[in-house]
């Protein structure tokens, strides 16, 4: 289990400051370990994700506490990073927006809000995705029930074994967690263990989707100076061109990375650029590398 007593640090209250910071970064270092064995699983939910999104799906998280905190993290910088829209992934917390911020007592036990998050929002089409440390919460495993009877594809990530999100989903990652540096602190070494695989999945299926080329988030808004800078420097790079004309590409395609780069690289004009980026996945890589129009 996630809060397995085990008293690794006697005295914890009475340590020096670098003791504590030792003692911590040590337990932490235990998340490569724990998440390496879970990959397959990663990769199976990946697809399963791709898929239903390129099916017209969307795709909600759900959680109580530190993991809805987490989830809701990662579907909010999927927008500003590859340009999906906002209501693509996102995340019902236990009590409400509120408990992004504050504790909402009792809200992980409210299994009835937890069916009503997903019977008001989900449909057969979607990802209905748990997070939860002790892969126990009640409102969570509600969700997830409400998720499948509807015939939404279930995904739960857990930091223990044997529980009921475990047996209850379509596709489970399981991600034990022996010890936290505090115990029963689940916000510790399972937080990070979930940072982590969270950021994993959604990328890959990012990836998968054609939100990236090569290793650049292509379809990135630039929203302020520094990334503007970085818009610049994609365009040079995937359109093969340089600052100034990037930067001249840029202004004229309303700061659109991606019709940028293929005005860039093809030399064709930018209302043909966006035709061929309306379908909203897995294009922009042929829509690049077709030929480039002469004169």
């Amino acid at each position: 289990m996630a809060t397995k007593k085990e008293k690794k640090a006697p005295h914890l209250d009475l340590w020096s400051g670098i003791r504590i910071a030792r003692h911590i970064h040590e337990a932490q270092c235990a998340a490569n370990a724990i998440i390496e064995p879970t990959l397959p699983q990663i990769a199976r939910v990946i697809d399963a994700i791709v898929a239903r999104i390129l099916t017209g799906g969307s795709w909600y998280y759900v959680g109580a506490g530190t993991s809805a905190r987490l989830a809701a993290v990662d579907a909010s910088e999927l927008p500003p990073t590859f340009g999906v829209p906002h209501d693509l992934v996102q995340t019902f917390p236990a009590g409400g927006q509120i408990s992004f911020w504050q504790s909402v007592e009792g809200a992980e036990d409210d299994e009835g809000a937890g069916t009503a998050a997903i019977r008001e929002n989900a449909t057969d089409k979607d990802v209905v995705f748990g997070v939860a440390a002790s892969g126990n919460t009640p409102y969570t495993v509600a969700a997830l029930t409400e998720a499948k009877r509807m015939g939404a594809l279930t995904v739960a990530l857990v930091n223990s074994e044997g529980s009921r999100m475990e047996r209850l989903v379509d596709l489970p990652i399981v991600a034990p967690v022996r010890r936290e540096p505090v115990r029963g602190s689940t916000r510790m070494v399972s937080g990070d263990v979930t940072k982590r695989v969270l950021n994993i999945v959604s990328t890959g299926v990012m990836a998968r989707l054609g939100r990236t080329y090569d290793d650049l988030m292509i379809f990135m808004p630039p929203s302020n100076a520094k990334l503007t800078d970085r818009a610049r420097a994609m365009v040079m790079e995937a359109g093969g061109t340089n600052d100034l004309e990037a930067s001249r590409l840029l202004g004229l395609c309303g700061n659109d990375v991606a019709v940028a780069s293929i005005v860039a690289r093809r030399g064709i004009d930018i209302d043909e650029a966006r035709g061929l980026l309306e379908g909203r996945y897995r294009v922009f890589r042929a829509a690049i590398s077709g030929p480039r129009r002469a004169g």
